[in-house]
């Protein structure tokens, strides 16, 4: 082993406190740090790759893995290693720092992010020829929830979209404000099903020229309207609003503007509900000054809220919680679907889009880190109801 490979040996052996991980050096040799379950491996192809990871943590890895300069059997695996030890790792002087040093460097040269993708719009503009790829026909970019293991991701969508519009309290001639409507698929359910008329807002060119289509094709565009607006510019008085994991694509300091929309949008005795994806309270504090790989790669500009910001925003803009339901399980489901389909249409997609090997790496990864962090419950989804007094 050379002295960088000890050196990051030693720091991997000091957090390895859950379960046990094989390592492959780029020199040949071979160190097993830890014991027992989960049991993860990793070859590092790159003399620096080690403590790449050891100074970066998941971003220090995901940068190395999609240089191709580690490999693993078992990504999944790994990813559940990482974050089982995750704590540890965190507890070291180097990642505190390393944290703040990502989080200037983002913050100071937005640039060095993926350069396909900068911003929140780029991500949901990849194209829709992309999302449709892989995921299902209804086109949702969210969670499912599943009544059986073996019900299909499309079912448990729509049984979602079932729940939020039995929360919500929707019925025949409701109007009702979805923000963050994504391609259209809950508006379409609220319309066509339930018989409201929809406003539906999205700030992607794609995502509201598909959802327009769809709605046109179905002949309902006089219940739906679809909107290229910032939420902050809808005006209206709505019976209900809905929000399906949008508020992860903005940071906290928009997120008082979002319930207070929310709030004045909403008639008195009306109701919001939002699927929301969220980091634990305890966990709260360290996240926001650490930004991750999905906040640099995949989503910039995004953070999850915690349980607690949740409360504090809704009691300042005048909404009381009403109910709260967890599903994280349900995600995790939900992301293996999607990793399947994404593999299946990965020949095409890399062939009509133009999309090479670290793109797939990167994808991979995020799908990947984030079945891991809904199993390891490091991060969760719930269904919250919020109430406007009368």
């Amino acid at each position: 082993m050379t002295l960088i490979e000890r050196v990051a040996a030693a720091v991997l052996a000091r957090i390895a406190t859950h379960g046990s991980l094989s390592i492959t050096w780029a020199s040949g040799s071979t160190t097993v740090i830890g014991s027992g379950a989960p049991h993860a491996d990793i070859a590092l192809r790159d003399p620096g790759a080690g403590l790449a990871i050891v100074r970066g943590g998941l971003t220090g890895f995901a940068d190395a893995y999609m240089d191709g300069d580690v490999e693993t059997t078992d990504l999944r695996a790994l990813l559940l290693w990482g974050a089982a030890n995750h704590d540890a790792w965190f507890a070291t002087t180097i990642a505190k720092a390393g944290g703040r040093v990502r989080r200037a460097w983002l913050e100071v040269r937005p640039e060095r992010r993926h350069p396909r993708v900068r911003s929140m719009t780029d991500h949901y503009n990849l194209g829709n020829e992309f999302y449709e790829a892989w995921l299902d026909p209804t086109m949702t970019y969210s969670s499912a929830r599943f009544e059986q293991p073996d019900q299909s991701l499309s079912d448990a969508q729509l049984h979602k979209y079932r729940t939020i519009a039995s929360q919500a309290g929707l019925e025949p001639g409701m109007h009702v404000l979805e923000i963050g409507c994504g391609w259209g698929g809950f508006a379409r359910f609220a319309a066509e099903t339930l018989g409201c008329t929809v406003v539906g807002v999205t700030i992607s060119d794609e995502q509201a020229r598909y959802a327009r289509k769809i709605m046109a094709n179905a002949g309902i565009t006089d219940k739906v309207d679809i909107r290229l607006e910032d939420f902050r510019e809808t005006t209206g008085t709505f019976d209900a609003v809905v929000s399906i994991e949008m508020i992860e694509s903005i940071d906290e300091s928009q997120w008082p503007d979002l319930f207070t929309t929310i709030s004045n949008r909403l008639r008195a005795g009306g109701r919001a509900a939002m699927q929301i994806i969220t980091i634990g309270d305890e966990l709260w504090d360290r996240y926001r000054t650490s930004p991750d790989f999905i906040q640099e790669y995949i989503f910039p500009g995004g953070q999850l809220p915690a349980p607690k910001v949740l409360n504090s925003l809704a009691a300042g803009s005048g909404l009381s919680v009403e109910q709260v339901e967890t599903f994280g399980l349900d995600y995790a489901r939900t992301l293996q679907h999607w990793q399947d389909r994404f593999g299946a249409a990965w020949p095409k997609l890399s062939d009509s889009n133009g999309l090479d090997a670290r793109f797939k790496r990167m994808w991979d990864l995020y799908l990947t880190v984030c079945e891991a962090g809904f199993r390891s419950g490091r991060v969760d989804v719930q269904q919250w109801l919020f109430a406007k007094a009368h």
